[in-house]
């Protein structure tokens, strides 16, 4: 991952996407060709992008919406979800960038926690927050697209999938 370009965030729910490296192609669920990261980082547990000691965004800023009310937790109509302030932050801090931060160096705790330290002093957390290790306590998945291997954390465990 290293020296790589992280370049979208978006979402399902509250599962957060980040896609890292450069551009590739491949066929949805739906037979559509779509563009995206060669790989791509899946977060299900408490996470925060930061600099210094400033939280910028975080997993819970999905729970207020982009006008800083609370938000509805559900998606409305059937695909459709609303605009929250993670949404709102991430558009602005990583999708519209003009040049893509890129992963200076890669950290990995004892409890499989993972930490990105990108351009101009960001850095994305990642800290699994579950006791269990299994289906129900996934934190987190890192990928390549188009692979059927997928590195996934379990509560603390990691495993290959």
């Amino acid at each position: 991952m290293k020296g790589l370009a992280l370049w979208h965030a978006h979402r399902a729910a509250d599962l957060q996407v980040f896609w890292v490296g450069p551009p590739v192609q491949r066929v949805s669920q739906d037979g559509r060709e779509q563009t995206v990261g060669q790989f791509s980082l899946h977060i299900q547990c408490a996470w925060r992008i930061r600099t210094g000691d400033t939280i910028l965004v975080g997993y819970r800023d999905v729970f207020v919406t982009e006008d800083d009310t609370e938000g509805d937790k559900t998606a409305t109509g059937s695909n459709r979800q609303p605009i929250t302030r993670r949404d709102f932050l991430l558009e602005s801090l990583i999708n519209e960038r003009a040049d893509p931060l890129r992963v200076n160096r890669v950290d990995v705790d004892d409890l499989a926690g993972l930490s990105l330290l990108l351009d101009e002093g960001l850095v994305l957390e990642i800290f699994p927050d579950a006791s269990g290790d299994d289906a129900h306590s996934e934190s987190w998945r890192f990928f390549e697209q188009n692979s059927e291997r997928h590195l996934v954390i379990m509560g603390s465990t990691a495993l290959f999938e």
